[in-house]
């Protein structure tokens, strides 16, 4: 992941997956709050591969919280929005 605005991101990532259906204003909501709850400096929403012929949509955020502390309340706060999660993705980035 390389950002051309900002840099190298620093921190970790935390990518959830969302399994349709969803309303994409309340993805965009929802990703807000995760950003807010794990105090992430950058946040991200994006369709993915499809299942079933409907697009995944996927929240990416970059955070220095602990990976799976952050991985956990965020997916805490998906399935209370009524969604499904697919996947989790946890990475440590880490400058060059």
């Amino acid at each position: 992941m390389k950002s051309l605005v900002k840099g190298t991101p620093k921190g970790n990532h935390i990518g959830i997956r969302i399994n349709p259906p969803y309303d994409l204003e309340k993805v965009y909501a929802l990703a807000s709050r995760i950003a807010d709850s794990i105090r992430a400096h950058d946040a991200f929403v994006r369709t993915v591969e499809s299942r079933d012929d409907k697009p995944l949509v996927c929240i990416d955020l970059i955070a220095q919280q602990e990976p799976e502390r952050a991985g956990d309340e965020a997916g805490q706060l998906v399935s209370s929005e009524g969604m499904k999660t697919w996947k989790l993705a946890l990475i440590s980035l880490t400058g060059p």
